[in-house]
């Protein structure tokens, strides 16, 4: 479908405020749920450190020690998750 096809049925000034009001609810969608977002990879990421640091302590090989500072980025991931959830908490309910 080409540009001139497309002016038959939606002038072109009018175009641009259809896709300008388009864009701006994408957007205010994207920043209400910014911190949900947030919480849910962070929380996914704690999870997923706890489990490979659980597996690192219980290891068979005690020479395969490992390069992945997995109690580090539990804790962080973990901060991070209470952080947005708090964050999300105050944006979604407190204005």
């Amino acid at each position: 479908m080409n540009s001139q096809s497309l002016e038959q049925f939606v002038p072109q000034g009018q175009m641009v405020r259809i896709m300008g009001s388009i864009l701006e609810y994408l957007t205010g969608l994207w920043n209400d749920h910014l911190w949900m977002i947030v919480a849910i990879l962070a929380a996914t990421t704690s999870l997923f450190s706890i489990f490979a640091d659980r597996r690192r302590v219980k290891r068979i090989n005690l020479e395969k020690v490992g390069f992945m500072p997995w109690t580090g980025i539990s804790v962080l991931s973990i901060f991070i998750t209470v952080a947005a959830i708090a964050l999300t908490i105050k944006t979604e309910f407190g204005g």
